[in-house]
């Protein structure tokens, strides 16, 4: 169904979604580099990589995570569980949802197929100083370069999470940036200011009569 183009320019306000944003120091008590794949487990979202990463010897000594809602086909799950570095978490409540993502050190977050959306779990991910790894296009391309690392390919994601690993100064640098990017533009503050800016260029006088002579 084709949509008729609207008589005048509506006005557009981009908000982010608002997370509340803890303030204490993230703590880490593991000695293995902890990788997230979080949220809607499915093909969509980049499950080979999982793949790729268990057949590499040098991630052997990486633990991976995948937790949330299992939409996958019987099996699928049960492989990967097999392997020792890696622990499976279905459908777990919001909190534990939070408590494991926050014991993160990078979450993956590769789309192979992008339809313009967005990712809360990656959101959630900045606000709990973890990095995200995500693909280099549309919304997940306009997250600042010191919050998150960008790739193009599956198969630079492996590359990402080999550099994270292994400079502890630049993983750190992001982990900071990511908690401080979260408490600054993603706050309820941010989304109020910006709900109010579209009512207001809404409701002027000269805006209201113009839009009604367009539609007379």
């Amino acid at each position: 169904l084709e949509m008729p183009a609207l008589p005048v320019r509506a006005p557009v306000v981009k908000l982010s979604l608002p997370v509340s944003t803890p303030e204490l120091k993230k703590i880490n008590l593991r000695t293995r580099f902890a990788v997230g794949f979080a949220g809607i487990i499915h093909k969509a979202k980049g499950l080979s990589i999982i793949d790729q990463l268990l057949a590499s010897p040098d991630f052997r000594d990486v633990d991976l995570y995948i937790f949330g809602v299992p939409m996958v086909e019987p099996g699928i799950l049960e492989r990967i569980e097999a392997h020792p570095n890696v622990t499976i978490e279905r459908n777990l409540t919001d909190f534990e949802f939070e408590t494991r993502l926050s014991e993160m050190d990078a979450v993956v977050s590769y789309r192979p197929g992008y339809n313009g959306e967005t990712s809360l779990t990656v959101v959630e991910a900045l606000r709990h100083g973890v990095v995200p790894v995500v693909r280099r296009i549309g919304w997940f391309d306009e997250l600042p370069n010191d919050v998150v690392e960008k790739v193009k390919t599956e198969a630079d994601v492996l590359n990402a999470l080999r550099t994270l690993r292994d400079d502890k100064s630049l993983l750190s640098k992001k982990q900071t940036s990511a908690k401080a990017y979260a408490a600054s533009v993603h706050t309820y503050k941010q989304y109020a200011a910006g709900l109010h800016d579209l009512v207001v260029s809404k409701t002027q006088p000269t805006r209201n009569r113009k839009i009604a002579k367009a539609l007379r």
